[in-house]
């Protein structure tokens, strides 16, 4: 078994995978953030994160800008 050194976590799903390399991570990052970015489904306006799991540091996060349309 490979130790993962990433990781990338969805809101409302949780983690939806491991990686050993930041480029794989950022590959499943970026796909979760066009998922996120959709008007329907799970991940639909979801942030997502990839966590170091060496340092416990976020290396990076998608927040949605979802505007609170009962606010009008």
């Amino acid at each position: 078994m490979e130790w993962a050194n990433y990781s990338v976590v969805v809101s409302n799903i949780g983690t939806v995978g491991t990686y050993k390399t930041k480029d794989e991570a950022l590959e499943k990052f970026n796909s979760y953030v066009e998922l996120s970015r959709q008007t329907y489904g799970r991940a639909s306006n979801e942030s997502v994160t990839l966590f170091d799991l060496g340092t416990q540091d976020v290396e990076i996060e998608y927040i949605p800008d979802v505007a609170d349309e009962d606010a009008e």
